[in-house]
């Protein structure tokens, strides 16, 4: 794939999680149940993009602030870097995902980049 190919490919993938993302946000706003919210389907098509909204979904979370996108990352990555202690502390849990990301290389900042043969 040419570098073009892999910038109109990656543009793309930002546009339709932009577009789910805001869908998902704006139908789920007055909900309160997490269950529900997880199984909006603009939400589960996020989840179907696989890998490549890992790093959407963190900057998401960095620039936004916490947000449901908890569950979505820990089906993604079959990670979950949230302890007992800081469960159902928004920001905590919101900051240990945003460290989870920079040592796995999701973020602008981290020092290593993701692997293309990411499995869950």
């Amino acid at each position: 794939m040419t570098e073009l190919q892999q910038k109109s490919k990656r543009i793309a993938t930002e546009e339709r999680f932009a577009q789910l993302a805001k869908a998902w946000k704006s139908d789920t706003e007055f909900v309160s149940k997490v269950s529900k919210k997880i199984l909006h389907p603009a939400y589960q098509k996020i989840i179907g993009m696989g890998e490549s909204a890992i790093p959407l979904i963190l900057n998401d979370l960095a620039e936004n602030g916490p947000d449901d996108w908890f569950w979505a990352l820990t089906a993604i990555t079959d990670e979950n870097p949230i302890t007992d202690e800081i469960a159902g502390n928004m920001v905590a849990m919101t900051e240990a995902w945003l460290r989870w990301g920079k040592n796995a290389g999701y973020l602008k900042d981290s020092p290593r980049q993701p692997s293309n043969s990411f499995q869950t």
